[in-house]
């Protein structure tokens, strides 16, 4: 799963310095899960909730997704 997943910003990576500074593009990661999506199950995930993700130009938020599972509460 390498390299499947991209951060985003209209700022330097040096002016980077919290979630609302960027967006993480899953466009990548999402096109592979739906190639595998037989064979998974479920994706557990752990995120600040401040963060921003995209599939495709679209905001996305993760919880919302099929198979995603966000266990954040769990251990924050």
């Amino acid at each position: 799963m390498d390299n499947l997943i991209s951060l985003e910003s209209e700022k330097r990576d040096e002016q980077i310095r919290q979630p609302e500074d960027y967006v993480i593009d899953m466009t990548r990661l999402m096109e592979k899960i739906e190639l595998y999506n037989d064979k998974v199950d479920n994706i557990e995930f752990i995120t600040d909730s401040r963060m921003r993700f995209k599939n495709k130009d679209e905001v996305i938020k993760l919880e919302e997704l099929e198979k995603f599972m966000d266990k954040s509460s769990e251990v924050l």
